[in-house]
């Protein structure tokens, strides 16, 4: 992906030894491709996310800020009981990735967004390269947010596919390069891009607030 260009074209490859991500030429630099299913599939997960806050709070919390795959399994399977009523027509078909940002996503824009303006101010990180293999696309985001909070901020009060959430991306690009493998690059799919960086965001601050020996 260029730096104008809109998240919802093809895959974004991150590479180490590239000064720009790039991308499939699905929409010109600086212009948005059709409404896409991001927006659709960011819609439906928003929904639901804010109907398991309701139905159970503690559970949506634990499952947005598990640090690890086997906590986020656990959180899930007691929240997932609690969906029922939050799937209008009695069926959906969500993202497990889409989910847990989409209630990191809500919980972050709670009160006037407080945790974003707790994001914003925190002083940046120096990046550091994470490792390859598997979940190195995750720990390239979360690299980022440390990196880049302010950005990560501005884009994620930014709507979907916004001007502004383009241009906060690409103020973070240079951040997420110095992130990626050394070895090679870590492809993120742009539906997954802005609730990556809102469960790294939500986990960040969690982080940064919880009391000594709880995170």
């Amino acid at each position: 992906m260029r730096a104008g260009a809109a998240l919802s074209s093809a895959f974004v490859p991150l590479l180490a030894a590239t000064p720009a991500l790039a991308q499939g030429g699905a929409a010109p630099p600086g212009t948005f491709a059709p409404r896409s299913e991001i927006v659709t599939q960011a819609s439906l997960s928003m929904r639901v996310a804010r109907c398991a806050l309701k139905q159970d709070r503690k559970a949506a919390e634990a499952f947005a800020a598990a640090a690890d795959e086997q906590a986020s399994r656990r959180a899930f399977s007691k929240l997932v009981k609690r969906l029922d009523p939050c799937i209008q027509g009695g069926s959906a078909t969500l993202s497990y990735v889409h989910m847990t940002g989409a209630i990191a996503g809500e919980l972050l824009r709670e009160n006037n967004g407080a945790m974003l303006d707790q994001l914003a101010a925190m002083p940046p990180r120096a990046p550091i390269r994470v490792a390859e293999g598997e979940g190195s696309s995750h720990e390239a985001v979360k690299c980022a947010v440390a990196g880049a909070p302010a950005e990560a901020a501005t884009l994620l009060r930014a709507p979907a596919e916004s001007p502004a959430e383009i241009a906060a991306f690409r103020a973070m690009v240079p951040v997420l390069q110095a992130c990626v493998p050394a070895t090679g690059g870590v492809t993120l799919k742009p539906s997954i891009v802005r609730v990556a960086i809102a469960t790294a965001a939500y986990q960040q601050v969690k982080g940064a607030t919880a009391p000594a020996g709880t995170n």
